[in-house]
């Protein structure tokens, strides 16, 4: 990337950038000769040194009555962003305060196809200390297909699990492995409850799969994610 295309990035318009590269590279140069190593037209230059004093990235002098302009020191640019930097820091706390005034509306992302169903269910990885789980064989195998070391990794993070699942064969091999897999796992009637998703509720997130439709969605709210969290620990301390 040109100096001059990264330097718009940082609070210069391109022709503020061309004008103080220019003279960085001339050193004490008149406004002609910063006009033509910059191709800014003469016009424009004097309100654009006018800009670049202002932001102390060039100052002027003399040598024999001429006036010359001089490009501040490279450094200069770090010491202006952090200056802006501190400044921003110290409105944080005010700038929190009013967006916290505003009603914030949930995030809702969808999601289709097997990738689709596997992003989503990884995206459990992304959890603080704990997921609640409606667990689903069928979601959960197809994620594993994309990532065989997904459990690996929820354990690495040190994610605890918390899981309930409908009484099949695989749901007392998940269970066996309970302590060794950083989990707890309560089984329900399958007749009674058969869970045809998969619902993942963490941090402020509750993820659902459908593996016969093929589709996965996250929702990012706090109020829904404290609900269904309440309604998992209804459900959690009810089973024996």
């Amino acid at each position: 990337m040109l100096l001059n295309q990264v330097l718009t990035q940082f609070g210069l318009n391109d022709k503020e950038a061309r004008v103080y590269l220019a003279c960085l590279e001339l050193g004490p140069s008149s406004i002609l000769e910063i006009s033509k190593k910059s191709g800014v037209n003469r016009a424009s230059i004097y309100y654009i040194i006018e800009e670049l004093i202002k932001k102390e990235l060039i100052t002027q002098t003399s040598k024999k009555k001429k006036v010359l302009y001089v490009a501040s020191e490279p450094s200069e640019l770090m010491n202006s962003i952090k200056n802006k930097e501190d400044l921003l820091k110290s409105i944080l706390p005010d700038l929190n305060a009013l967006n916290n005034l505003s009603i914030k509306k949930p995030k809702i992302k969808f999601y289709e196809g097997d990738e689709g169903i596997y992003r989503v269910v990884r995206d459990y990885l992304t959890a603080h200390k704990e997921v609640l789980k409606f667990a689903n064989h069928e979601q959960f195998d197809l994620a594993l297909k994309y990532d065989p070391e997904l459990v690996e990794r929820r354990i690495k993070n040190k994610i605890f699990l918390k899981m309930i699942v409908p009484d099949l064969p695989k749901s007392w091999e998940w269970k066996k492995k309970d302590n060794s897999q950083l989990r707890k796992t309560k089984i329900v009637s399958n007749k009674m409850y058969p869970f045809q998703t998969e619902i993942n509720i963490y941090n402020n997130k509750i993820a659902l799969t459908s593996y016969k439709e093929k589709i996965g969605v996250i929702i990012e709210s706090q109020p829904i994610a404290n609900t269904m969290k309440m309604i998992f620990n209804l459900c959690w301390n009810s089973i024996k």
